[in-house]
């Protein structure tokens, strides 16, 4: 079955290109990135200025604006029904095609966080570690009313997903930037709260989605890596999955 595996590279060394150690050839592997000296075997490179054209959008051209344009407008540069959104902090390990067979009778396919459960929960992140101004979370709380941002409904992953090219798909794309361009400041990286908000909404009840865990995918399908380093996480699924077990969330399987 053919498909798309898209990534985006931005700005300097924050992430490297990953070759595909053994590319399918039912598959396109394409790349977004600024930088035009970024050169691939396996990749086709697409070399864009993403955040320039739309000034009313980017208010400035920053590296992290430039990222969640290119991430949230894949339908653009691929070409096949089924893509593969990843990060640069992910690698390939394994054949994606049963994953791809399985995935195909679904809209999409989306990871439950590791370690947090609300919207509240993932503001005080990156308020923490990350320094972002909590006026962002009111601003945003303010702005969803009446959901409540404090209550379990779940936090998903924007660190690998599988979307079909639908037009389903292409309106949670949009409408994530458009609560980018409304909300957000012009450093924070919160699309994946913006992305858990309009599952749990506006989403609900129309996508047919396939959830799964980072404990599953991360370790038949994928590497995850610090940023900009071979260096594999490894430890990363153990100290999640404790968490998760102290907080008594219940895993979601997905048998394949």
């Amino acid at each position: 079955m053919k498909y798309s595996v898209y990534t985006f590279i931005f700005g300097k060394d924050y992430d490297k290109l990953r070759e595909i150690e053994h590319p399918d050839p039912e598959a396109e592997y394409i790349c977004i990135t600024d930088n035009e000296n970024l050169h691939s075997d396996t990749w086709q490179i697409i070399c864009t200025d993403v955040g320039i054209p739309d000034a009313k959008y980017t208010g400035t051209n920053t590296t992290i604006r430039r990222s969640y344009r290119a991430r949230w407008t894949w339908y653009k540069y691929t070409h096949n029904d089924i893509v593969v959104i990843m990060d640069g902090s992910v690698s390939i390990i394994n054949d994606l095609q049963p994953l791809i067979q399985h995935v195909s009778s679904y809209d999409a396919m989306i990871l439950t966080h590791v370690c947090r459960n609300t919207i509240a929960q993932e503001y005080q992140t990156w308020i923490t570690s990350r320094s972002l101004d909590e006026k962002y979370m009111h601003m945003f709380a303010n702005a969803v009313k009446p959901f409540d941002i404090y209550t379990d409904k779940g936090i998903f992953s924007t660190g690998t997903m599988i979307l079909k090219r639908n037009q389903l798909c292409i309106d949670l794309s949009n409408n994530v930037l458009q609560l980018l361009k409304t909300i957000s400041n012009d450093e924070d990286r919160v699309d994946q709260i913006y992305l858990s908000y309009l599952l749990n909404t506006k989403f609900f009840n129309t996508l047919d989605i396939c959830f799964t865990t980072f404990e599953y995918l991360y370790t038949k399908y994928f590497n995850l890596h610090y940023h900009n380093s071979d260096v594999i996480i490894s430890e990363f699924i153990q100290n999640c999955d404790n968490h998760y077990q102290n907080n008594k969330i219940i895993h979601l399987n997905m048998d394949l």
